[in-house]
C-alpha cells in the first residue's frame, strides 16, 4: 500500500466515524399519507386498514405521518389517527369537501382513496359513478 494512502486510512476512519452520527440523526421526513374515502377508511375496527398499514410500513423503517381533519375511531396501537374517512360518503360528497380539506393541512405525499361504495349501494347515479369519480381524481 502506498505510504499516502497507509496515513490516510486511520483519517478516513476517523472521518467516517465522526459522521456516522450526524447521517442517522439525518432522518429522511415523513411519508404524508391521505387516508381519504368512505366507512372502510374510518374503519369498521377500531383504526380500521390504517392501523395495519402504520404497523406494517413503521416495522419496514418508513417513516408515516397520516393526515386529515378526523381524528376519530383510533386506537392505541395507532399513534397517528389522523385521516380523512367518512362512514356512508358518495363520491359526490367527497368532491363537494375535498378542497376544504386540503386548505387545511399541507399536501400529502400520497393519497389512498376508496369511496364509490355507497354510490352503488344507494343507487346513486351509477351510469355516471366513474365520470364523477374520474372528476374527484382530477380535482386532486
Amino acid at each position: 500500500m502506498p505510504t499516502f494512502l497507509r496515513r490516510s486510512v486511520p483519517l478516513l476512519a476517523l472521518l467516517g466515524a465522526l459522521l456516522l452520527p450526524l447521517a442517522a440523526a439525518a432522518q429522511t421526513p415523513p411519508v404524508r399519507i391521505m387516508p381519504l374515502g368512505d366507512s372502510i377508511t374510518y374503519g369498521s375496527l377500531p383504526g380500521g386498514y390504517r392501523n395495519k398499514l402504520y404497523q406494517t410500513l413503521t416495522a419496514a423503517g418508513y417513516s408515516v405521518d397520516f393526515v386529515g381533519t378526523q381524528t376519530a375511531n383510533g386506537v392505541g396501537t395507532l399513534p397517528d389517527s389522523d385521516h380523512e374517512g367518512h362512514s356512508g360518503w358518495t363520491i359526490g360528497q367527497i368532491d363537494a369537501n375535498i378542497a376544504g380539506w386540503f386548505g387545511a393541512i399541507a399536501d400529502p405525499d400520497v393519497i389512498l382513496l376508496h369511496i364509490g361504495t355507497n354510490d352503488f349501494g344507494l343507487n346513486v347515479d351509477t351510469p355516471n359513478a366513474i365520470n364523477r369519480l374520474d372528476a374527484l381524481i382530477t380535482k386532486m
